[in-house]
């Protein structure tokens, strides 16, 4: 169950921040005089917050699954958010995904489930 939940939170945060970062636009530069606007654009972005809120919830998750669990269990089972997130980005982000990055996504999920059998 907290492996299910890591999983849930982690994804619905990385889309939240993504679609916080969207509304912020690209950073392709920066210098300090750009704290004072950034900082103003993160503190009234509300889907950066949830972001932040969900990442952290999954990291406590996590961590109370790694004080029951092995590593070897816990972290190979959290791979599935790989297919949760991009399933996530094409639904309530519009992103395309390509087929070849679909395989990739499939590939990765299938190893990882792999060498996690005993």
């Amino acid at each position: 169950m907290a492996v299910f939940l890591v999983i849930m939170t982690y994804s619905i945060g990385d889309v939240l921040l993504a679609r916080g970062m969207k509304r912020i636009g690209a950073i392709v530069t920066f210098n300090w005089s750009m704290i004072g606007p950034m900082t103003r654009d993160f503190m009234g972005n509300g889907p950066l917050w949830g972001g932040l809120i969900c990442e952290l919830v999954a990291l406590l998750i996590y961590l109370l699954a790694l004080s029951r669990a092995d590593l070897s269990l816990v972290l190979p089972a959290t791979a599935l958010s790989d297919v949760v997130v991009a399933l996530a980005a094409k639904y309530f982000l519009r992103e395309y995904i390509s087929a070849r990055r679909w395989a990739g996504i499939f590939l990765i999920t299938f190893g990882v489930a792999l060498i996690s059998l005993p």
